[in-house]
């Protein structure tokens, strides 16, 4: 890598937004004070002359490492210590002084105060009791270091964080500064630069330089105390004189939030039923029917009363109480004309004057707010709030557009100011944690969760159940293929997320309930198989079988996806998508395979892996390892397995034959790549997924997956009656080009024509009775087929 031309260094505390900073260019006396002074794997920060380090990686584990003196000065992380404490004790350093911490702020803290006290005492001049007669103006001449860092407290006016300091490089100028130092407190001087006299000495000794003298090396009066130096390599918050603040529940809204998910969901059910009102809110009537779903509150109205209210509001979407449930209806089937040149505008983003109710019978601050259609984004002294609607809003377009939640709430941002003249707080956080729960909640109400009497905790992983889809007696059909279950088994690499966040601080809601394995389970049994060796392809040089420990993932906890899809319908199955660590390993991909057939009572498997050639040797071998619970039942009497289309030319010729779907009845036209198609719509949010903690992560890409079979299950009708379409004219004219090549070789042919198809139909059934394969060659001359 090539020397920078410049460094910027940030004059802003560790992790402090919006950060500042100064730039340093090569040449200069900083830029080589700066490369000096800096360490590897860390950020360099600056104030009144002190430059220190500090980690380049948040979420570090303690313990840390503060260097109080030495050639790197600063806070280290463990794993960087052992290479820090040797530069800091090779041979030409000053002593260094170092302590164990436990705390990055504590870190930058501890050292603060000696720094303080000293540029305290050479702004003000001498102590009380060296102080002569009162006089307006002292006049002090200061040292080449007493200026130099007088220069720097003024420049750079920010609360300092340790106590390191190192004078300027080597001059060859002698520095002169009168400094004044007035009633105020406030100082004046005048710098001067001289040739230093033929016969001066020099101020710092012969063995060490400039760039590795600190201020505890100078005089007496700039001699700054080092409290930390006798201190114990363990050292306490108690000990430094701070107390560890108490954890409170705002500290970990989405954990608090849980114990209130059962009274959201129960509220959002209410709003959609009639809330019990009797009468009209505007004119008192009886019998009100209708509401609107984009004004503020539920409230009922008489036909005459919505009309009069929305003569402004023509674009809203209304329902009407059919003495069942609301039914939509639009305002011109109300009679309503619109009026143009009336319509007012609105702001997305508002701050609001609001009361909560303080009767006896009042309900909560968070009930009070999910009645009025307002979602709060902390369950104790909510201080905001969205919308319903921009939360419905957002979950849907994320879905069709891919829109990130950053880009969606900027949005909203620039739609409430876009000139950047007006200061709108910053809500992004809140928001990201409103739609996560917002997520959430939509899945337990489509699941029928929240009528189930048992609330919400009685939720079990869902499983596939017989007899919701197929006759009664299905078992003793003719063709049973018919019922026969598609799988087809993938990975995908680019949904990957990185090392940040823990399942402590942002756990999944729903681990276990929907698409997702279960991830405590599913870590433990990988950890427990971790040795497992992984045999290397017999076929072509696979990748996938060959390279999948070797697959790098530093700074990643997930370097992609597998997944299990019905291979028919291109859906994800419940309880078949977990996160890879390395590379498409087997252990993973069979706890995915085992983990969605759990209770699946069909006879007939068919599976589809571009691998499967490999895959499926040792497949019950390996399924000994799994519980009892994950080990296939042995209804299955018809296992196949399948190599997808478009990836079987790249197998050896024989696994070409073994593993096609073209050689199998019952088969159908599947391609097995359902998989494939299925990542083109989930992959454009993967940049916005990838920054994600673990929790958010899992339950986001849920949601997505379940969309996309909603999607699909709403236009399976329409998707199969246009395939029907095509596929019985396809299937007539197969039968006659079929019929008309026999027709050409029956006369002469017959007996031939009789064995070849009990061949093949031996063949399909099972392709280890047959051991020849047979090539048939025809030719204008003779006809003959010959045995290999």
């Amino acid at each position: 890598m090539c020397d920078p031309l410049c460094l910027d260094i940030n004059t802003t505390p560790y992790m402090v937004e919006p950060a500042e900073f100064v730039t340093v260019y090569k040449g200069t006396d900083e830029f080589d004070e700066a490369v000096y002074a800096m360490a590897d794997e860390c950020f360099i920060f600056f104030y009144r002359g002190i430059i220190y380090n500090m980690p380049a990686k948040y979420d570090l584990e303690p313990p840390f490492y503060c260097v109080t003196h030495g050639r790197y000065i600063g806070v280290f992380p463990s794993y960087l210590w052992n290479d820090v404490r040797k530069e800091l004790q090779a041979p030409g350093h000053c002593p260094p002084t170092y302590f164990k911490i436990w705390s990055l702020s504590l870190g930058e803290d501890a050292g603060s105060q000696p720094v303080d006290d000293t540029l305290s005492r050479m702004s003000m001049g001498p102590g009380p009791s060296e102080a002569g007669p009162p006089h307006p103006v002292q006049t002090i001449i200061c040292t080449e270091a007493m200026s130099s860092a007088l220069k720097n407290s003024l420049k750079w006016k920010r609360k300092p964080k340790l106590n390191f300091y190192r004078t300027a490089p080597v001059v060859h100028y002698r520095q002169h500064t009168q400094y004044q130092v007035n009633n105020d407190g406030s100082v004046s001087y005048t710098l001067k630069r001289l040739l230093p006299p033929k016969n001066a000495k020099a101020t710092i000794p012969d063995h060490q330089t400039h760039t590795e003298r600190t201020l505890c090396d100078s005089d007496t009066f700039f001699s700054i105390p080092e409290p930390l130096d006798n201190l114990p390599l363990e050292v306490s918050l108690d000990i430094l004189g701070q107390q560890r603040r108490k954890r409170t529940a705002g500290d970990h809204p989405l954990l608090t939030w849980l114990n209130h998910r059962a009274l959201f969901l129960r509220e959002m059910k209410h709003l959609e039923g009639r809330v019990s009102m009797g009468s009209c809110l505007e004119c008192d009537g009886p019998n009100p029917e209708y509401k609107c779903q984009d004004c503020f509150g539920s409230e009922l109205h008489c036909l005459d009363c919505i009309l009069s209210v929305h003569v402004h509001h023509l674009l809203h979407r209304l329902q009407k109480w059919n003495g069942q449930y609301f039914e939509r209806i639009s305002l011109k089937a109300l009679g309503l004309r619109i009026q143009l040149g009336h319509i007012t505008g609105r702001q997305c983003i508002h701050e609001v004057a609001l009361d909560f109710c303080g009767c006896t019978m009042a309900k909560s601050h968070m009930q009070q707010l999910l009645r009025m259609s307002l979602f709060p984004s902390t369950t104790s002294n909510p201080k905001t709030a969205a919308t319903f609607h921009v939360l419905e809003q957002y979950h849907l377009l994320s879905f069709e557009s891919k829109i990130s939640a950053y880009e969606f709430y900027h949005a909203l941002h620039r739609m409430s100011d876009n000139t950047g003249l007006l200061v709108v707080k910053d809500r992004y956080e809140s928001f990201m944690r409103m739609i996560h729960e917002w997520r959430h909640l939509k899945m337990l109400k489509h699941s029928g969760r929240g009528h189930d009497p048992k609330g919400i905790d009685a939720t079990t992983q869902a499983c596939p159940h017989a007899g919701k889809n197929l006759p009664a007696n299905w078992k003793d059909a003719p063709r049973r293929w018919l019922y026969g279950l598609f799988l087809a088994i993938d990975a995908n690499f680019r949904l990957k997320r990185k090392a940040v966040s823990n399942d402590s601080m942002d756990p999944s809601l729903s681990s276990g309930w929907a698409y997702f394995v279960d991830d405590e389970a599913y870590k433990g049994f990988l950890d427990s198989n971790s040795d497992n060796a992984q045999e290397k392809s017999t076929c072509s040089s696979h990748n996938a079988v060959n390279m999948a420990d070797m697959k790098p993932n530093r700074g990643l906890a997930a370097t992609g996806l597998g997944t299990v899809d019905c291979a028919r319908h291109n859906m994800k199955w419940p309880n078949a998508v977990g996160d890879l660590q390395k590379g498409e390993r087997y252990v993973n991909m069979d706890y995915l395979f085992f983990s969605t057939l759990r209770h699946t009572v069909t006879d007939t498997l068919n599976i589809s892996y571009d691998i499967a050639c490999q895959w499926h040797k040792k497949l019950w071998h390996r399924m000994a390892a799994f519980p009892v619970s994950m080990q296939l039942l042995p209804t299955f009497k018809t296992i196949s397995f399948f190599v997808p289309k478009f990836h079987l030319p790249a197998h050896i010729k024989e696994c070409q034959t073994l593993f096609s779907f073209n050689f199998k009845s019952g088969v159908g036209r599947t391609d097995g790549e359902a998989p494939e198609r299925g990542w083109a719509n989930i992959n454009p949010v993967a940049s916005s997924t990838k920054e994600m903690g673990p929790g958010a992560w899992r339950d986001t890409l849920n949601d997505y997956f379940g969309d996309s079979n909603w999607k699909k299950v709403v236009k399976l009708g329409h998707t199969m009656l246009n395939k029907l379409k095509d596929a019985l004219p396809e299937r007539q004219d197969h039968h006659e080009a079929l019929d008309d090549l026999e027709e050409g070789l029956r006369g002469e042919y017959s007996a031939a024509l009789a064995q070849w198809r009990e061949q093949v139909e031996a063949w399909e059934c099972d392709p280890a009775i047959v051991h020849m394969h047979m090539v048939i060659m025809i030719h204008p001359k003779y006809c003959d087929y010959h045995e290999k």
